[in-house]
């Protein structure tokens, strides 16, 4: 045998077989340091530490309950705390290798659903040309909490309204603002995308009723997006602050007294047996006593027609009571402040069901505008014809007989109402005037060649790099009106506008037929909204959620399950944790916790 020396890895030196050949080896590896040595590299492997997970179906199986279970949680608004007793009982009665207690099953919302809902956002984004930016600002204790929504069109599904993104900033000011909403915009690759800019009609957004500033948000993102986008203050907004400054003109604050009477009752006990007592004796049907709130739009009317309801039996006992509050013994004194409560409950109920078509989430500015001019024409209908309803118009010809209050001067204060009414409408409203060129998007009766001209022609206005190809336009336009007329019988059922669009686009597809020009005008338009109340809903449900029993919430966390409720509105997790998420919800579920 040729003369030869071997390495040892385990104990790092060189040895000879020159002598003995095989009995080297075998003597080499009995000696004491060499065992040591192979015991001690077998004992410090680093795969020994872990477990080999392999990603069975089994394995899947669990993650994706696991992700059901996480998005359960969080839908129903329970808290993360829950989830180790229901975990416990899930894991006796059903599955025992299921683990979703607190820690993980926020960690499943924050690190995986809510990622996966932001990339299935952007994937559908790429198609689509056109989109709004929607912001608001609430506080939550010390923080100022700002989300970003989006709102969109799909030919396919129809308006979409998404979370972007949910922050605290340090500030409400326009550069701070505009700052994260361009940069929000940069990161996510959008910045060409958006065509309007909607917000509260505060100055910081859009400056003032003039809008001639430069320093406010909309200003600051035309200047920095060099392109003219729409503005669009809510709508819901402007017909609330309208109808409060018009009751001001009123001789009674009707507002205050609504809310003096919740105030006198809502926690007495006693105050309000004694009442019981009064509807009793007046055979009136006692019913809770409702308040308002100056920042929910829809409150007062219920409040106003409540006291009407209540009015017998609380004069009664307010005039019972020796130590009755001034300002509302002076109104259940005065003859004339139950017409008053008769009015404003007549002008509510036309304001408040127009505010209740346009606050819906899939509404567009064109139908707003629409809507808008209607109520307008309306209050001005009951000014010219002196419009009383039936009990009002009683009980004012009533009060003339008796000399208790002149009808004419009852007339005078109510077209005052309605002027103050009409102007402030008029005043704050104008910016939606240059959107009644999208009006025949609602599909109330065939539109025209014209209609589609003046909106082609808006759109190019705005976005220059825009080209039409009229002829191919036109064309587009007829197949579309083929559509409507097939239809139109069967949608004068109430559907919804963005239904309707998506039935004529599933039928031309169906047929082969292209109308890709006039999908941009369509795209454009209904991604335009009228009212800022879908951010208003993203609060509500955060004060909801949000509470001091649940006061441990990290920022990100809420703005985890805002994104994973507004994106995914039904439960179908389940076929989206099996099928797309695959092995990330086991990987990162189990290595991302959250530190505390």
């Amino acid at each position: 045998m040729k003369s030869e020396k071997f390495y040892v890895l385990y104990v790092n030196q060189f040895f000879s077989i020159e002598n003995g050949g095989r009995s080297d080896i075998t003597q080499h590896v009995k000696q004491k340091k060499h065992l040591l040595a192979v015991s001690s590299s077998s004992s410090n492997k680093v795969t020994n530490f872990f477990t080999n997970v392999q990603s069975t179906n089994e394995s899947k199986r669990i993650a994706a309950e696991e992700g059901l279970f996480a998005y359960h949680t969080i839908i129903h608004n329970h808290s993360f705390r829950s989830m180790d007793c229901t975990t416990s009982i899930i894991k006796k009665i059903y599955e025992k290798k299921f683990s979703c207690a607190r820690t993980k099953c926020e960690s499943i919302i924050v690190n995986v659903i809510a990622p996966f809902a932001i990339q299935q956002m952007l994937d559908e984004l790429k198609s689509v040309k056109f989109l709004t930016i929607m912001v608001d600002t609430s506080n939550h204790k010390n923080l100022k909490l700002v989300p970003i929504l989006i709102r969109y069109f799909n030919p396919q599904e129809g308006v979409k309204i998404k979370v972007l993104e949910f922050m605290n900033l340090k500030g409400e000011t326009s550069n701070i603002l505009s700052d994260y909403i361009l940069n929000v915009l940069k990161k996510y690759s959008l910045l060409n995308n958006v065509v309007a800019f909607s917000g509260d009609n505060c100055n910081t957004n859009f400056g003032g009723v003039s809008r001639k500033g430069t320093n406010n948000v909309f200003a600051i993102l035309n200047e920095k997006l060099k392109r003219n986008i729409s503005g669009i203050g809510c709508a819901a907004h402007i017909l609330h602050n309208a109808m409060h400054s018009s009751a001001d003109i009123l001789p009674t604050d009707i507002e205050l007294i609504i809310n003096k009477i919740f105030q006198y009752f809502h926690i007495y006990t006693v105050r309000i047996e004694k009442l019981k007592d009064f509807c009793d004796f007046v055979s009136i049907e006692y019913k809770n006593i409702l308040g308002s709130v100056k920042t929910r739009w829809l409150s007062l009317q219920p409040a106003v027609s409540r006291i009407i309801d209540l009015y017998p039996a609380l004069k009664s006992y307010f005039m019972s009571q020796e130590k009755c509050p001034t300002v509302l013994r002076t109104f259940f004194n005065d003859p004339i402040s139950m017409a008053w409560l008769y009015f404003v409950q007549s002008q509510l109920k036309v304001v408040c069901d127009t505010i209740k078509r346009i606050e819906g989430d899939h509404i567009s500015a064109g139908e707003v505008y629409e809507e808008i001019e209607v109520l307008c024409g309306k209050i001005k209908n009951r000014k010219n014809q002196h419009f009383f309803t039936s009990e009002l118009a009683q009980l004012i010809s009533d009060l003339e007989k008796n000399k208790l209050y002149s009808e004419k001067k009852f007339i005078e204060i109510t077209d005052e109402f309605y002027d103050t009414f009409l102007s402030y409408v008029e005043k704050w409203g104008y910016h939606f005037e240059p959107l009644k060129v999208f009006r025949w998007i609602h599909i109330l009766d065939f539109p025209i060649w014209s209609d589609i001209q003046e909106s082609f022609k808006y759109i190019i206005k705005n976005n220059p790099t825009l080209k039409f190809d009229e002829d191919e336009l036109f064309d587009e336009f007829n197949h579309v009106i083929n559509v409507m007329k097939v239809k139109m019988q069967n949608w004068k059922n109430g559907s919804k506008t963005k239904d309707r669009w998506c039935e004529i686009f599933k039928i031309l597809e169906k047929n082969n037929i292209s109308i890709k020009y006039f999908t941009v005008i369509l795209e454009y338009s209904m991604a335009i909204p009228g009212t800022n109340a879908s951010v208003e809903r993203i609060f509500s449900i955060t004060n909801v959620l949000w509470t001091d029993e649940k006061s441990r919430f990290l920022v990100d966390t809420i703005r985890s399950i805002m994104i994973v409720k507004q994106h995914f509105k039904k439960c179908f997790l389940y076929r989206i944790s099996y099928i797309s998420l695959r092995k990330s919800t086991i990987i990162k579920a189990n290595y991302f916790f959250r530190k505390i």
